[in-house]
């Protein structure tokens, strides 16, 4: 991913910047310091760390068009699988840290070896700096503040969809009433056209604009939305069986009044 953010590796902890330093140590001593081993083990946990999934914020975009369960679900699995790997990587350079400082230590004790033990503690200082480099709350900083934001944006646009479903369930109950005139006298097809103009539009029009802040609204409400856009956008002919045009007018809205009252 290309907005992964990983931090830069310190020189003085690569094995190569060690070589140089060791190769004018071998001159005057064979002792084996184990730094070179210590270094590696380092480096190649840094390497084997997934460092595109726990600091890439771009795929987060795929993960809020699933909505907030679906981001929920990511954070959960986001903390559980990476906070613990990036813990024990800060634990490895604290670690690292503190072995260098009591090489460094044994160095300053041997008139041969003391010049060495300023490297050593230059080494072992970079690498607790390096620790906050490599800490969970640095590592996950940019994609835990996109996914607060998310939620945010999340809250504002349930907090709208409220506002409009606020309008849908009145607006049902309008449509049911004036079909519910005509339960055991049908209307015409004049009639109908006419409360087809002024109501019948209203209630899908609301969920669709809802549905613009709350995508699973199009889901809640898919059954009423197929039956609206199949008998409500052209009006009646002189052949439709208007009694049960209202009938199952009345069954689609009700049953639609029903699941919005449930929201």
């Amino acid at each position: 991913m290309a907005d992964a953010v990983i931090p830069p590796y310190p020189p003085s902890l690569t094995t190569k910047s060690w070589d140089k330093a060791k190769g004018l140590l071998a001159r005057i001593s064979r002792i084996k310091t184990g730094v070179t081993e210590l270094l590696t083990q380092a480096e190649e946990a840094f390497k084997d760390m997934p460092w595109e999934k726990a600091t890439s914020v771009s795929q987060l975009a795929a993960i809020k068009l699933k909505g907030p369960a679906a981001m929920k679900e990511f954070q959960r699995d986001y903390l559980s699988t990476y906070q613990p790997k990036f813990r024990k990587l800060q634990s490895v350079y604290a670690d690292l840290s503190n072995d260098l400082n009591q090489k460094a230590a044994t160095f300053e004790q041997d008139p041969k070896l003391e010049k060495f033990a300023p490297v050593l503690r230059k080494m072992a200082a970079d690498a607790d700096k390096f620790t906050y480099a490599v800490a969970w709350g640095t590592v996950s900083d940019g994609v835990q503040k996109e996914i607060l934001r998310i939620e945010k944006e999340f809250a504002e646009r349930a907090q709208k969809a409220q506002e409009h479903i606020g309008k849908i369930i009145p607006a049902l109950e309008k449509v049911i009433k004036k079909l519910g005139d005509y339960k055991t006298s049908p209307p015409t097809t004049r009639e109908y056209s006419g409360l087809f103009a002024q109501y019948h539009r209203l209630p899908g029009t609301y969920i669709s604009v809802a549905a613009k802040d709350v995508p699973a609204l199009k889901e809640t409400f898919k059954d009423f939305l197929k039956y609206a856009t199949e008998n409500w956008t052209k009006e009646p002919d002189a052949k439709t069986d208007m009694a049960k045009m209202v009938k199952a007018d009345l069954k689609q809205l009700q049953e639609a009044k029903s699941l919005a009252e449930q929201l």
